[in-house]
């Protein structure tokens, strides 16, 4: 009797979403791959994962499965590595994965992302049937994710439609097609994919961080789509799962609104964000930012900065009074403090004339 041996790995970026554009890639430099080993459905103690970086020279860096199957490999300089996996000490499997780059797209947040599963045999790999269905699979799924970098989104979301097709099980698959939905601003689409991508993974084994990162992308996809109700109810559900990014997804909420010019709407979710964390400096610059751009201008030709907007430039700098905007906000208060004096001054100017 043959032996089936069956794997699911996961690669992917740990980001940290800093700004309303893309994070810097000095931020972005370590990646995380994990996954699960399976031996005919059963998990596999102590199988050795070996990843040699083909960039660099350099000791192999190794991970072990738990008695579950599991293993996980924290901060691994991003590149181009060989995967291989040991179980008794034979090599049973061997590849070639990313851990992606920043202009990857391979990203979302704090979250892992799956590759498409390989199914192996201990004698002779994987059956030909086996390992045509995967090459197919993977083929497409990597031509969405290259049209995707070259922000062809319709070619992109055609190749991660065919992808989701061949095998509907793939979260990663359904979170991808969501994003390249979100781009082409087909809202409902990208609601749907994600959607898809939280019930197939709730069919494996749960990923708590992906489960936030796919929950936080479909409230994104409805504020943009101008669902702010639904996507502040789909935002509290991340509360149960993990409290401690509640402020990032309002905040990645509000970045959506004012990447679609809903600036009052921002303002709303910038301080939900702080409400849930006030130590968020980087919602409150965001905040205070997004409060300039709604000062009003009076027929004379006045600026009347938007309420608040001073005090938010303060509050940053209590909160990060050497932040990487803490000039910027001093700036600012400056300018502020002076048009509050002028425009007292000929308040009081105009009570004069009255009298």
């Amino acid at each position: 009797m043959k032996k089936h041996w069956k794997f699911f790995l996961a690669c992917g970026l740990v980001l940290t979403f800093a700004a309303l554009a893309e994070p810097p890639e000095a931020l972005a430099q370590r990646g995380t791959v994990e996954g699960s080993v399976s031996l005919d459905g059963k998990p596999v103690n102590k199988a050795v994962i070996r990843f040699e970086n083909l960039g660099r020279a350099g000791k192999p860096i190794e991970a072990k499965t738990n008695k579950k199957g599991r293993f996980n490999r924290y901060f691994i300089p991003i590149g181009r590595y060989k995967v291989s996996i040991f179980i008794d000490d034979s090599k049973v499997w061997e590849n070639t994965i990313d851990v992606c780059s920043p202009k990857s797209e391979c990203l979302g947040g704090k979250e892992s992302r799956v590759l498409p599963p390989i199914q192996l045999r201990t004698s002779s790999g994987p059956s030909g049937a086996q390992q045509e269905a995967y090459d197919k699979l993977n083929q497409e799924f990597q031509r969405g994710r290259d049209m995707f970098k070259k922000k062809n989104f319709t070619m992109a979301a055609q190749a991660f439609e065919k992808a989701a097709e061949m095998d509907p099980n793939q979260h990663m698959i359904h979170a991808f097609l969501g994003d390249t939905y979100r781009r082409m601003r087909k809202y409902d689409q990208a609601v749907d994919s994600y959607q898809k991508a939280l019930t197939a993974l709730a069919k494996k084994n749960p990923n708590p961080n992906s489960e936030v990162a796919y929950t936080t992308s479909m409230a994104v996809a409805l504020a943009m789509g101008g669902k702010g109700k639904e996507a502040y109810a789909t935002v509290e559900n991340i509360s149960e799962l993990a409290p401690k990014q509640l402020s990032s997804s309002y905040f990645k909420i509000a970045a959506a609104y004012v990447t679609t010019g809903r600036l009052k709407e921002a303002v709303e979710a910038f301080r939900k964000s702080l409400a849930d964390n006030p130590n968020n400096g980087e919602a409150q610059y965001q905040l205070a930012v997004t409060l300039v751009s709604m000062a009003t201008v009076t027929d004379d030709g006045e600026t009347i900065p938007a309420p608040g907007t001073l005090e938010a430039y303060q509050r940053y700098l209590e909160i990060e009074p050497m932040g990487s905007h803490a000039a910027e906000a001093k700036t600012m208060i400056t300018a502020l403090s002076s048009k509050v004096k002028t425009t007292f001054s000929a308040e009081e100017e105009r009570k004069k004339k009255k009298n």
